[in-house]
């Protein structure tokens, strides 16, 4: 306080014309002011001076937030109505990011109604989060079992997300897609961070189809099932189809193991390792399968494993792939037995292209034997031979003939034998039809069983004849029996001469040739060996040599078959073989 010009001022707290509030202290003084003026009077008057205290003020507890923290008003500071201010203070709001990682002081000021201002100080740590990495993506099958999760760091954190519990991912109840993984992490200062990763979950394929006569699906229950199993079974040069092939795989992984003989399958060798057109490649159709051996049968084993080309490479990896349950295909082609006989030195060869191999040859009416089987071979070598058997079939008409009906071992025709067939009526024609096929008993039951390798017949037509070297003659019929079956061996001085015809054996036609001495009306017939009537001409013809042409293709009966021409001299009866197709 400065003095007035020539006064004093006197007083608590004042010195030299100065008032210090501090030294007064807190309280009302009274401030006296002498003057004395030139005269030597003095003079006085009294003022007071109120020093008044400072508010007290009181600052919050220090604090530490996260940098990621939002802003929040700051609170705390007593009397209330007082000013923030400091680094990241705008307003009262306190924003860490706008601070920054450190320590921060904050000022809290406080001003009363007397204007009397305090203030007091604290600190705000704002610290950093923490760095946090998650693993790697990654792609698991949708059939792999609940996993832990690991590889996130710092270590101790939390996983999240579709799928998780407890820390373990559980690819089933995720499903099949796309999942995001949360991998969060708080620090010792309550600051969190956390990172993502993707976990592919793929589908495990399933496949089904028709192969043969079976149907197949892979069950992806993780055991063997039934239906996961198929056996393709055919005779060597057979087919198979595939059909109905539903799948939800973009590829097939394929092992093949050969067994017993070598198979061909549609031309290309079936070997270890994976193959396409030999086998089951993803493909319906028809497939083939020919015995390279064709003596010795063959066995492939297929296992088909569908499976999920995760990584696209084009190749089964069974560490990234996914894939369940295969599905196992066994091949077997059996040998057909190729069968070649020699009756009556005739050779007849089995040759299993689905249609009968026939031959003819005649035989005399004996007591003795006139049939001789010198041979009876597989040419192709089926193995094991014991199990190579043949069928035998006789048709016999007007003849006896002892063996029957049956079925033996290849082996029982080996040494050539004899037999003998007959005429029962030794004055109408005979035949015989015997008929052998040769199959490849796999079950060694005597029987042809489905799936069992049967070749072609062979049939030889037997005709058994009078065998005389003279020309039949015949004496007018007219009061003789009609039966169209008898055959007139009497002597009279008209005679014809004995009828044949050619070609024969023949397919459609063939023709009759015959000779007349005298010029007379003529019937011209065909019988099958049941007496059906197939053919039938008449008409009038002059003394000498004709030829009649007999068109079967209107019937369908083929093998052994007569015909006959009536005349009034009598009849004549002779033997054709019609060969099918």
């Amino acid at each position: 306080m400065e003095a007035l010009k020539g006064g004093e001022y006197s007083g608590m707290g004042v010195s030299l014309g100065w008032f210090d509030a501090a030294a007064a202290g807190v309280g009302v003084h009274t401030i006296v002011y002498s003057y004395t003026d030139e005269n030597g009077c003095s003079n006085s008057c009294e003022f007071e001076i109120t020093v008044n205290p400072l508010p007290e003020v009181t600052c919050p507890e220090d604090q530490s937030v996260c940098i990621d923290e939002a802003a929040f008003l700051l609170t705390g500071g007593s009397p209330e109505g007082g000013e923030y201010s400091g680094t990241g203070v705008s307003l009262g709001w306190f924003d860490a990011a706008t601070a920054g990682v450190g320590v921060h002081t904050i000022v809290h000021s406080y001003t009363d109604e007397n204007g009397c201002s305090n203030s007091c100080e604290f600190e705000i740590t704002v610290n950093p989060l923490p760095e946090v990495t998650c693993p790697e993506d990654q792609s698991v099958c949708v059939d792999e079992a609940a996993f832990l999760l690991t590889g996130g760091s710092p270590e101790g954190g939390e996983y999240s997300g579709t799928g998780v519990s407890d820390g373990m991912f559980d690819a089933a109840a995720a499903g099949v897609g796309v999942h995001t993984i949360v991998y969060s992490y708080t620090d010792e200062n309550g600051c969190s961070n956390s990172c993502e990763f993707e976990i592919t979950v793929n589908s495990t394929p399933t496949v089904s189809f028709d192969i043969g006569i079976s149907s197949v699906v892979n069950d992806n229950d993780g055991v063997e099932d039934p239906e996961e199993y198929a056996t393709v079974e055919v005779c060597d040069g057979g087919t198979y189809s595939l059909a109905n092939l539903v799948h939800s795989a973009n590829r097939y992984a394929i092992a093949v193991t050969p067994s017993g003989g070598v198979l061909l399958f549609n031309g290309s060798p079936a070997s270890n390792g994976d193959i396409s057109s030999a086998q089951f490649d993803g493909a319906q159709g028809m497939y083939t399968i020919t015995l390279s051996n064709p003596a010795t049968g063959g066995s492939i084993v297929q296992v088909i494993t569908p499976y999920n080309d995760v990584n696209g490479n084009s190749a089964f990896d069974t560490e990234v792939d996914c894939y369940e349950d295969p599905i196992t295909i066994t091949y077997i082609a059996n040998p057909i037995p190729a069968l070649q006989t020699t009756i009556n030195s005739v050779q007849v060869t089995s040759n299993n292209d689905g249609s009968d191999d026939v031959a003819a040859f005649e035989v005399c009416h004996a007591g003795s034997d006139n049939l001789f089987f010198t041979q009876f071979d597989d040419l192709a070598g089926a193995m094991p031979t014991a199990l190579v058997k043949v069928q035998q079939e006789f048709i016999r008409t007007n003849v006896t003939f002892a063996p029957t009906d049956g079925t033996y071992p290849l082996s029982d025709y080996a040494t050539p034998f004899s037999r003998t067939v007959s005429r029962i009526n030794p004055g109408i024609w005979g035949s015989l039809e015997m008929r052998f096929r040769a199959f490849f008993d796999m079950d060694d039951d005597n029987a042809i069983d489905d799936g069992e390798c049967v070749g072609d017949w062979i049939i030889y037509n037997v005709s058994v004849d009078l065998c005389s070297n003279d020309p039949e003659v015949f004496e007018d019929q007219t009061d003789q029996s009609n039966d169209p079956d008898t055959e007139v061996v009497k002597t009279s001085q008209r005679t014809m001469h004995k009828l044949h015809n050619y070609p024969n054996p023949f397919h459609e036609r063939t023709t009759v040739v015959f000779v007349l001495d005298e010029a007379c009306e003529a019937v011209l017939s065909v019988f099958d060996a049941r007496g059906q009537l197939l053919f039938n001409t008449q008409a009038d013809y002059a003394a000498g040599k004709h030829e009649v042409e007999v068109d079967l293709s209107g019937s369908t009966m083929n093998g052994a078959l007569y015909y006959q021409l009536t005349t009034p001299l009598g009849k004549m009866t002779g033997k054709m073989v019609r060969l099918g197709e």
